[in-house]
């Protein structure tokens, strides 16, 4: 049997002293259809109505305000820290809402906010950074993320259907009150959204507004995810990131730092960097390979992330996540100590170029408690292994 899991996705807009911030759609674009849970629908399955409706309307048993076009339904629940608890296409959801607590009765708060966080899902805003707000839950004396916000219809029908949301005011904590917009326009799927941060306080802040989305996932059962979860994102075409994205380590923060040795044409360094490292640095005590690795880096435009020194290894004093070195194991056993040394607690070495008769030698250098063989591949006469480094994450 297959579980639908919540799956958050979050941006962060930076946003200094009392200003405000605004989230904006993109254009319009056309997809063959339009997936979640393991269900899909086509648009033209879909008909628009003659305009967008906007109504006072209750999401199991808690006061909420409804927008529809025929084509998508929104729904927002002020109580709920002023959640976007329903994006519907249709019938279908695409935003996960924790419908077990709600049903449960697990209301929201009407004074303190509770030590326990009551994750009710759907699309919400926080500020960040987030060890300085302190939250979920709420800080005590706060209620801005999961306290009782108030709503209003601003335009009830027409060519365009907008609400308001205003959080409490949080200027003893935070020093901030959230105003959240909701535009719905007819005969689209575009929903608008605006986000301000007021500094409500006395003194001078400075936070970053961060929008947080869960949608369903779906993974089988043996915990991996499933092909039929699938997320789509519109994509910048102006992105200072090639391809218009970047993708981040699992767990955010750090990016992952490659080092590749005795780098030679510079593939395994380039295959690293198309695979999304934050850095790469490839090292070569050949001069002539040096140059070619830069050309090559170059012509398959990583040359932006992928760094390449005419050094010896035994001269680097940065840390990396990953190293790759594929060499012979008379090299590879002459460098070990400082594969070892630049790789960070957690990370992974990769040696390959080695031959089956020179196994025994390998392993009477490299693994160890410490550093234990993650995986072993084989091809014909040829080895390859993968060291992890005891210690903590990469």
């Amino acid at each position: 049997a297959k579980t639908t899991i919540p799956v958050m996705l979050a941006t962060a807009i930076t946003l200094f002293g009392c200003g405000g911030g605004v989230q904006q759609t993109q254009p319009r674009t056309t997809v063959p259809t339009i997936t979640s849970a393991g269900e899909s629908i086509t648009p033209t399955s879909l008909k628009a109505a003659d305009q967008v409706a906007v109504v006072d309307s209750n999401y199991y048993g808690h006061a909420a305000l409804r927008l529809s076009n025929g084509l998508v339904t929104v729904v927002v629940v002020p109580e709920f820290g002023g959640r976007i608890m329903e994006y519907k296409v249709a019938d279908m959801p695409l935003l996960w809402s924790n419908v077990a607590d709600i049903e449960g009765g697990k209301a929201a708060p009407t004074a303190a906010v509770a030590a326990t966080w009551k994750n009710w899902g759907g699309y919400k805003t926080w500020p960040a950074p987030q060890d300085k707000w302190g939250g979920p839950p709420d800080p005590k004396g706060s209620q801005l993320e999961g306290g009782r916000w108030t709503g209003r219809i601003v335009k009830a029908k027409g060519a365009v259907g907008e609400v308001e949301l205003t959080s409490p005011n949080d200027s003893g904590v935070t020093g901030l009150q959230i105003t959240r917009r909701l535009k719905l326009y007819q005969g689209t799927t575009r929903l608008s959204v605006e986000e301000t941060f007021k500094n409500t306080s006395s003194r001078s802040i400075e936070w970053s507004i961060w929008t947080v989305t869960q949608v369903p996932g779906i993974t089988a059962p043996e915990g991996r995810p499933d092909q039929g979860a699938q997320i789509y994102f519109p994509v910048n075409p102006k992105s200072k990131f090639k391809g218009g994205f970047r993708q981040i380590v699992e767990g955010g923060g750090d990016q992952w730092r490659v080092l590749d040795v005795g780098t030679g044409t510079g593939i395994l360094g380039i295959a690293c960097a198309k695979l999304d490292a934050e850095k790469v640095l490839c090292v070569d005590i050949d001069k002539k390979a040096v140059e070619i690795a830069r050309e090559n880096a170059r012509i398959n435009q990583v040359d932006d992330r992928v760094e390449i020194r005419n050094c010896d290894v035994a001269t680097l004093t940065e840390s990396f996540h990953l190293i790759v070195a594929n060499m012979t194991a008379k090299i590879l056993i002459k460098i070990r100590s400082h594969l070892i040394r630049l790789l960070r607690p957690g990370g992974y070495l990769v040696i390959s170029g080695i031959i089956e008769q020179n196994k025994p030698d390998i392993e009477a250098h490299f693994p160890g408690d410490s550093f234990p063989v993650h995986r072993l591949i084989t091809e014909k006469e040829w080895l390859c292994y993968v060291l992890k480094k005891e210690g903590g994450r990469p």
